[in-house]
């Protein structure tokens, strides 16, 4: 063998640290992902929590857009925005930037919403901007929640109008 026991020694130990370092690596950034997954789907339920109270809409959207921030990546410099109806609904800190997601909604009575999350500073680039590609699948769930909940609401109020005709009749 050209190298001696110790080089041969030293060369193991190198690559028994490089491999470490790698698999140390390897578990910052799972541990990373994991920790930005455990926000969204936070927010998904928390959300999900919400729309499952016995408030107004106006309430709900409120509560829902106050929510939003916590689940992003950079939660500090995140905020939420709103607009259905003609009510525009703000999370706390509102600050309007070029860094942001948008999702529209449109309810069965045709009433179009949106909700949109800023960056309230530049960020590196991700999947879109600065937002994580789990971000944007995240505000299209919101949406989806939101706009069915107004679309339970208003076919409840429905309902309610229909059944009290018929019991005046």
């Amino acid at each position: 063998s050209p190298f001696l026991i110790e080089e041969r020694k030293l060369l193991k130990n190198i690559a028994h640290l490089i491999a470490g370092s790698a698999t140390k690596d390897k578990f910052l950034k799972l541990n990373f992902e994991n920790s930005e997954r455990l926000k969204e789907l936070d927010g998904i339920n928390e959300t999900a929590g919400i729309i499952g109270r016995e408030i107004s809409v106006k309430e709900t959207l409120q509560r829902i857009c106050n929510t939003i921030p916590k689940s992003w990546q950079y939660p500090d410099y995140t905020c939420c925005r709103i607009t259905y109806e003609n009510v525009v609904y703000k999370s706390k800190g509102f600050k309007e930037s070029a860094w942001f997601l948008k999702e529209n909604f449109v309810t069965l009575d045709n009433n179009k919403g949106s909700i949109q999350v800023f960056y309230t500073r530049k960020f590196p680039d991700a999947y879109d901007g600065p937002f994580l590609k789990e971000e944007c699948r995240m505000l299209s769930n919101i949406s989806r929640l939101i706009c069915g909940y107004i679309n339970n609401h208003k076919g409840r109020e429905v309902y309610d109008k229909a059944t009290s005709l018929v019991d005046t009749k």
